[in-house]
C-alpha cells in the first residue's frame, strides 16, 4: 500500500527527494517521515475502509475452504446486488476516516500527517474499471464537500488520501488531485 502511495504522491511533491521512511510504533501513526533537504517530518497512517458485514464474510469465506463465493453469499453486504456501489463505496471510506479521527494521526499538532485509506469491502469489488472508480471518486468528494466544516474539525489538518484499483485520490479533503495508480514493473514488484 505504502508504495503504490508513494509512486503517486512524489511526482506530485507531497514528499521531496531525499525521503526516509520507518515504521512507528503506537500510538504514533504507522510510519514517520524524514523528506527533503530540510528533513521535514511528516507521518503516515493506513487504513482498510471496510464494512463489518463484509469482513465477517471474508472471514467464513476463508474457513469455508469454498474456492469462490458470490457476494452477500457468507453473510456480506449485497447478497441481492446493488446498483451503485460506487455510492456504498464512498459511505465506506467516510466510515474509514471517521474511525480515525481521534486516533494520533488526526489529534497530533504536526502540520505533516496523512491518512491513506484502500476500500477492501464488497462495494470495492463491484468497483470494476477507471470509470467505475471515478464516479466512486466523485460520490465521496461530493459528500466531503457538503460536510467540510465535519471534515475539518474530525480530521485537525490531516490530509487523507485514498489508495483505489487504478486511482490514487490525494488529498481527498483539500486540493484533491486524482492520478492513475502507477504500475509496479516486475523487477519493483520482488522490492
Amino acid at each position: 500500500m505504502l508504495r503504490h502511495f508513494m509512486a503517486a504522491a512524489l511526482p506530485l511533491n507531497i514528499f521531496q527527494i531525499p525521503i526516509t521512511i520507518t515504521k512507528a510504533h503506537p500510538p504514533q501513526p504507522d510510519f514517520a517521515v524524514m523528506h527533503g533537504a530540510a528533513r521535514e517530518p511528516a507521518f503516515i497512517e493506513i487504513t482498510e475502509a471496510t464494512h463489518p458485514d463484509d469482513q465477517r464474510e471474508m472471514t467464513e469465506f476463508h474457513k469455508s475452504g469454498e474456492a469462490v463465493m458470490l457476494l452477500g453469499g457468507f453473510g456480506g453486504r449485497f447478497a441481492g446486488g446493488v446498483s451503485q456501489p460506487q455510492l456504498a463505496w464512498a459511505c465506506d471510506i467516510h466510515d474509514a476516516i471517521a474511525r480515525k479521527h481521534d486516533k494520533s494521526t488526526c489529534r497530533l499538532s504536526t502540520p505533516a500527517r496523512h491518512l491513506l485509506v484502500y476500500p477492501n469491502s464488497n462495494a470495492a469489488g463491484l468497483i470494476f474499471d477507471e470509470a467505475d472508480e471515478r464516479e466512486a471518486f466523485t460520490h465521496l468528494r461530493e459528500r466531503m464537500n457538503a460536510d467540510a466544516s465535519q471534515y475539518a474539525t474530525m480530521l485537525n489538518g490531516c490530509q487523507v488520501h485514498v489508495l483505489g484499483k487504478t486511482l490514487v485520490g490525494l488529498d481527498v479533503t483539500g486540493s484533491f488531485a486524482l492520478t492513475p495508480r502507477v504500475a509496479r514493473s516486475p523487477a519493483q514488484s520482488r522490492l
